[in-house]
């Protein structure tokens, strides 16, 4: 069984992942190159929006609900074809339903958060 570690460093950011199994920056071997760029693209939107701290602190503590919260998305897709592009959506509901993938897209904006973290306050 694998530790969490906690750090208490700035910007939010939470630092649990670093200790799982498997590299932390690698892409699982189900997810396509161009799904895992989608969810980098995901990240960069968050990141524009200056919510990448909440987001990571809100999917990390979401986690083992991941899978319903897919569900959710799924269910919501025709509420929200209304208001914009429901093909991106659709998209990430899918991703979402696989762990692994959330673990990713938590890695995309952990990668993202790095460099600006030093660079603020």
């Amino acid at each position: 069984m694998q530790g969490r570690k906690a750090t208490g460093t700035g910007s939010g950011a939470l630092l649990l992942r670093k200790e799982r199994a498997g590299s932390p920056g690698s892409r699982p071997a189900d997810l396509s190159p161009d799904d895992d760029r989608f969810l980098g693209a995901v990240a960069c939107r968050i990141r524009g929006r200056r919510l990448a701290p909440a987001v990571s602190l809100w999917l990390e503590s979401v986690r083992p609900l991941s899978f319903l919260g897919a569900q959710a998305m799924h269910f919501f897709t025709p509420f929200v074809r209304i208001f914009c592009c429901g093909n991106d959506w659709s998209r990430l509901a899918g991703l979402m339903e696989n762990p692994a993938h959330l673990t990713r897209l938590l890695d995309h904006l952990a990668d993202r958060e790095a460099p600006s973290a030093g660079a603020g306050a």
